[in-house]
């Protein structure tokens, strides 16, 4: 095993091939997310803090790394499915795709100059290529033979899911919040998405302002565990932010020095308060759900299916229980801090919707009232017509110039050239 090799960070644990899913546009208000919108999202994929899957810059690497130590074994793979394609190569696809030329500028090592090249792409360079591999590893999970394919093809297959199902979830997000960044809600952890209502020590909000959702109104809102532990740091952090400005306040009176920074050097400005850790408050309405008319077995939504005056409400068939929790799918999750303001960014949200509807209402209105107008100005120009042609051919009746022979069927005019 080489230095490299050595260094490599192992990607996840094997997925069951029967977990594998192939990749299908989601659609989202009749939308579909396009493969360019997933690859600029990947692309912008950070080195999260969290355990969430956004497959940062490091961890494409990591994969595509993982990729070239498995390189025979992916080939093999490939090569076993590709029978079932016909004309369609996904080996040559895959080789296309995936750098392994030129050995020869690495020593001849070619899984060092591949490691090397990946080192050198970019964040568009890498998610463009996970998006060809996906679209490959996809394909050949839909041949039967994909049983017999290495376990390492299925964990890549896996690792490329779950970076595509965070992109897909960004994507939606994105579309829903309509670009305003406050409506997009916090980042959680896998853990923290997992997590049921009011378990692994979530408990309900202690101010009633905050019992209610910001983004639904439903009352189905809880606050993790780790709220507390950020809670007690956020108080370390107030009281030291009254001390530096004890400290500064002396220092200004010429009674002391100055307070310091953490890296120990001075202050030379009033200190701006410490950044505070964000309370999180997440909405579980999704986990809810009801499944028998009348009946609470295998319910599990909080409220039983009950509206404000306790009763239940109606189901109907083919639809189901029509509880406005049960068929809620919000999973928001947010910081306790920013409640107002989201709630504030919806208003505006639906009366710019609102706005946009009374717009388009008023054209119609008006493009119908101009029709009506073109209809009667033809109406109009086409009676004026009639009558000043009949007047003029009475008149020249008069006078000898023509003569109407008026039969049941139709009107002969017939003019005489010689008189003038």
């Amino acid at each position: 095993m080489n230095r490299i090799e050595k260094n490599m960070i192992p990607i996840a644990a094997p997925v069951a091939t029967k977990n594998v899913k192939a990749y299908q546009p989601p659609v989202v208000d009749g939308n579909d997310i396009t493969t360019a919108e997933l690859t600029t999202v990947l692309m912008k994929h950070g080195n999260s803090s969290t355990d969430r899957f956004h497959c940062s810059l490091n961890k494409k690497k990591d994969l595509l790394k993982a990729i070239v130590h498995n390189l025979p074994s992916v080939k093999t793979s490939l090569k076993v499915v590709d029978s079932d394609f016909g004309n369609t190569s996904l080996l040559k696809r895959f080789e296309l795709v995936f750098p392994q030329d030129e050995p020869k500028k690495s020593g001849g090592n070619m899984r060092n100059y591949t490691v090397a090249k990946l080192n050198r792409q970019s964040a568009r360079e890498l998610a463009d290529m996970m998006v060809a591999l996906h679209s490959i590893f996809t394909k050949a999970h839909s041949s039967k033979k994909f049983r017999s394919c290495h376990s390492s093809v299925k964990t890549m297959m896996g690792v490329l899911d779950q970076a595509f199902a965070a992109a897909i979830q960004d994507k939606e997000e994105e579309i829903v919040s309509g670009g305003d960044p406050i409506l997009k809600g916090e980042s959680l952890s896998i853990r923290q998405k997992n997590r049921k209502f009011m378990t692994q020590g979530g408990f309900l909000p202690v101010d009633e302002e905050y019992r209610s959702c910001a983004f639904c109104g439903h009352r189905s809102v809880d606050e993790p565990a780790e709220n507390k532990t950020v809670n007690e740091r956020n108080d370390q952090l107030l009281l030291e932010d009254q001390r530096l400005a004890r400290e500064w306040e002396l220092s200004e009176a010429g009674n002391g020095a100055r307070p310091k920074k953490s890296n120990g050097k001075d202050y030379r400005s009033k200190p701006k308060p410490l950044k505070r850790e964000k309370l999180l408050i997440q909405c579980h309405c999704h986990e809810f759900t009801c499944t028998r008319q009348n009946s609470d077995t295998g319910s599990t939504c909080i409220f039983a299916c009950l509206d404000g005056n306790g009763v239940r409400f109606p189901w109907v068939e083919g639809q189901g229980c029509t509880c406005v929790v049960c068929a809620c799918p919000c999973r928001k999750a947010y910081a306790r801090a920013d409640t107002q303001r989201i709630q504030l960014a919806i208003q505006r949200q639906r009366a710019v919707a609102n706005d946009t509807v009374m717009a388009q209402k008023k054209a119609e209105d008006v493009a119908k009232a101009e029709g009506k107008s073109f209809i009667g100005n033809c109406i109009r120009t086409g009676t004026f017509a009639r009558h000043t042609l009949s007047d003029t051919m009475n008149k020249m009746n008069a006078e000898g110039k023509c003569a109407i022979i008026v039969s049941n069927l139709y009107v002969v005019l017939y003019t005489n050239p010689f008189r003038s």
